[in-house]
């Protein structure tokens, strides 16, 4: 069966923000009797921070215990949130997460309080699927000339690992900050 949902807001907040998202999608079942759900939204959009992002026409899949995710995107110009792929409890699949020259003075719109974000970030994240065994995980993310409430932070650059043999997680962070390594960390 087909369903149709629009929410629409306006000033939510002391801001001029404001949004349409309007979703399509899908109830069925399939030749083994498993509930299927697909979602998607179109021609939406989202006024944040005084900037206009578009959710850019995709699919959300849910069947059994599988979630597709197909290039589902938020966009403001150059800058985007793409995640595209699949998950799956007991099938191979990857999930792909991407940010692309995100302006991080967006966080002082979605925050209660303003801290002077400022700096573009770029990062990408693969999650590997089967759970459990065969779990995976994959990132890589950097921020260049972080600022918060006017002070210099930096570079900063995080990178993270799924250790299969361990069963653990790696995280490395590093801050630089007038050509010299400020801060580094690792944590597994």
């Amino acid at each position: 069966d087909n369903m149709a949902a629009t929410l629409r807001y306006d000033g939510l907040s002391d801001t001029e923000d404001n949004g349409e998202i309007n979703l399509e999608g899908l109830l069925m079942r399939d030749s083994s009797d498993t509930l299927a759900v697909k979602v998607g939204p179109r021609n939406s959009f989202m006024k944040i921070g005084g900037e206009i992002w578009d959710l850019d026409d995709s699919d959300i899949s849910i069947r059994g215990d599988r979630v597709s995710i197909n290039s589902f995107a938020i966009a403001n110009g150059d800058q985007r949130i793409l995640i595209d792929g699949g998950l799956a409890r007991n099938s191979a699949d990857t999930l792909d997460i991407r940010i692309d020259d995100l302006h991080l003075g967006i966080l002082d719109a979605l925050l209660p309080e303003n801290y002077g974000f400022e700096g573009i970030a770029n990062g990408k994240a693969y999650i590997r699927s089967p759970f459990g065994e065969e779990l995976g995980l994959l990132m890589n993310a950097g921020c260049e000339s972080l600022k918060i409430g006017g002070a210099e932070v930096g570079s900063v650059k995080m990178a993270g690992k799924w250790d299969d043999a361990s069963d653990k997680l790696g995280v490395s962070l590093s801050n630089y900050l007038e050509g010299r390594e400020a801060l580094y960390a690792h944590l597994s």
